[in-house]
């Protein structure tokens, strides 16, 4: 390990990340010392900004910086590194998503067949609409329990994704689930909320409920569904001002890193 430790031990901070993730050095000198700076704060108990360590893991996940870890030994010592600053720097998936919105607003990341070019959700467009659809999720209860029946869509995973980021508990389910296996998981997990894709999904939410003894929120993620019963997600969120929906989430308590988020079948 000797040749992975070029140099002095740095301080972690805003002047030592300035110098390693954007100097000339070689990538493996810079990961070296990247890693023994952190590992050095971690260590000796180093006050260190919740900024910094962001910014340590935003710079360290650079393939150039990876690849240049020489051993395992080196790489499960950045993972284990990592790890503690995920916990001190307060991240979570939130923060990432939040992260590529700044860096990249309007890349494309989610499509869906679409002539129109509606079907393209940028970084941006995916966070505007994740909010919405929590804060309208929201609106069952301080302490909602989603279940997610859908088909593989774009607006099915923002329904998912909306739930993960913002501190709502979601069992994504298969759409072909059976009723009888729906009403159990609708009892066990003290389901409150049923969204589903299809009439097909949205038939099966009133029979397991219906089976379960139980009267849940329905709400449809399809526009051409107008059951009887249930509301369209998105007219929801349409009712919604932009302070309406900031207001909702900002009151609303996230999730800690150890608490359990999603429930898979």
């Amino acid at each position: 390990m000797a040749n992975f430790r070029p140099g002095k031990t740095m301080t972690l901070d805003d002047q030592t990340l300035d110098l390693l993730l954007t100097g000339e050095a070689p990538p493996a000198q810079r990961a070296a010392q990247l890693l023994d700076a952190a590992e050095a704060a971690l260590s000796g108990g180093a006050v260190v900004p919740v900024a910094v360590w962001r910014r340590w893991l935003d710079g360290t996940r650079d393939p150039d910086l990876l690849a240049a870890l020489p051993d395992a030994a080196a790489r499960e010592r950045w993972a284990e590194a990592a790890i503690a600053a995920v916990r001190l720097g307060g991240v979570t998936l939130e923060t990432l998503l939040d992260q590529r919105v700044a860096a990249h607003p309007e890349r494309p990341w989610l499509r869906e067949p679409d002539t129109a070019g509606a079907g393209t959700w940028s970084y941006a467009r995916a966070r505007r609409k994740a909010r919405a659809y929590a804060a309208a999720l929201l609106q069952s209860g301080p302490r909602p329990r989603i279940a997610l029946l859908s088909p593989n869509s774009a607006r099915g995973a923002l329904a998912d994704l909306a739930c993960l980021l913002h501190g709502i508990l979601v069992t994504p389910l298969s759409p072909q689930t059976e009723a009888g296996e729906l009403a159990w998981i609708l009892e066990r997990l003290d389901i409150d909320t049923i969204v589903a894709g299809t009439d097909e999904q949205l038939d099966l939410a009133r029979r397991a409920a219906a089976a379960a003894g139980r009267r849940p929120r329905l709400l449809h993620l399809d526009e051409g569904q107008r059951g009887e019963g249930s509301k369209l997600l998105d007219e929801i969120c349409a009712g919604l001002s932009a302070g309406d929906v900031d207001a909702a989430l900002a009151a609303h308590p996230r999730f800690g890193l150890d608490d359990v988020a999603t429930v898979m079948f």
